[in-house]
């Protein structure tokens, strides 16, 4: 019988390196709970269901940058699997019979929270229910809140739109709540839920991790160091940005970057722009002087070519939900630090 665990990646050496500090009270915390050593098994990104077995462990994960950062704090030691296609919005996609299947089959479901997935969220409810481990990432990290008001209601931003506007009616539109889910930008925030990250893998796996507790640690302050020397390329107070939903919060609050405003005003890119959102955002953009909007993957790039004609910013491509071939969390947050700074140096 498996537990329930309703609650709340591996160390590269070229990071590790880099960390001057390991946070001691995380390492202990991690230490008090951790469970005793199996055997460990390579991990896998196969797309087929897990196939649970007694000696490798099955860890299903929502989407591909969280499947990153459970394998820098698992490594080797089991195998996980990543539901959502490397590069696919989480916010829209719809699971299939088979990915149900492969989440029903796993020792522990690792998933983003926050209501990041929302097509999973009967799911996950249901897999908890029915005594199923699921770990919830969103509730390990201190939480930043939006900063937009997200209680627009989906008819009245159809009133709104240009009347050139086509109808949007069968539109998603944004089901976040208060809450900012996109805590895995900031590897700073992501070290926060290591020791947690760990005991629920020890707990529904059998897999002690207390030994890689503290390189995970200092793997992601090892890449926030990467990641602000990327920042530093900047000038002080020209790191002004416009993305396509509201999805940099916690890195722009890390690295300090402002961001000026998004295309969607909304924590996901499912909801609408109105006229009035239009106006304001490109009166703020021409008064501060922004030249550069970048765009998340998954948001329509139709309001954004219009806010660029409008103000004569440079639109440039945003891969916040793509994890490079490395695998690596690290390549992932540093492609992201390389978009924008390029995108605010060239332009």
């Amino acid at each position: 019988m498996k537990m329930v665990l309703n609650i709340g990646m591996p160390a590269e050496k070229s990071y590790a390196g880099r960390a001057s500090i390991v946070i001691a009270a995380l390492v202990a915390t991690a230490l008090l709970g951790a469970c005793s050593s199996s055997q460990s098994a390579p991990s896998t990104t196969s797309s087929a269901p897990a196939t649970t077995s007694d000696d490798i462990p099955q860890v299903v994960v929502t989407h591909a940058v969280l499947g990153s950062i459970v394998r820098e704090v698992a490594g080797d030691a089991v195998e996980v699997e990543v539901i959502i296609p490397n590069g696919k919005d989480p916010h829209d996609y719809e699971p299939s019979a088979r990915d149900i299947a492969t989440l029903n089959s796993a020792d522990l479901v690792v998933a983003n929270g926050e209501n990041f997935e929302p097509a999973f969220e009967d799911i996950l409810k249901g897999l908890v229910s029915d005594g199923m481990s699921v770990f919830f990432a969103t509730e390990h990290v201190t939480l930043r809140k939006g900063s937009h008001d997200h209680s627009h209601d989906h008819e009245q931003a159809e009133d709104d739109q240009h009347s050139d506007e086509e109808d949007h009616s069968d539109e998603k539109v944004d089901e976040h709540g208060e809450n900012d889910p996109h805590f895995f930008t900031d590897p700073a925030t992501v070290s926060q839920l290591v020791p947690a990250l760990a005991r629920a893998l020890a707990d529904a796996t059998g897999v002690s991790l207390v030994a890689r507790v503290a390189d995970a640690i200092s793997a992601f302050t090892a890449i926030d160091l990467a990641v602000r020397e990327k920042f530093n390329e900047i000038p002080t107070g020209a790191c002004k940005i416009v993305t396509g939903h509201e999805s940099l919060g916690y890195l722009a609050d890390r690295y300090g970057c402002e961001v000026i405003g998004v295309v969607i005003p909304s924590l996901s890119g499912l909801a609408e722009a109105t006229a009035q959102d239009f106006a304001e955002l490109a009166a703020a953009m021409k008064a501060e002087n922004v030249t550069a909007l970048f765009v998340d993957e998954g948001t329509s790039t139709k309001v954004s070519d219009r806010i660029a004609a409008e103000t004569g910013a440079k639109v440039s491509a945003l891969p916040s939900h793509s994890v490079p071939t490395s695998g690596r969390y690290g390549d992932y947050v540093l492609s992201i630090a390389d978009a924008i700074v390029a995108g605010l140096m060239t332009s």
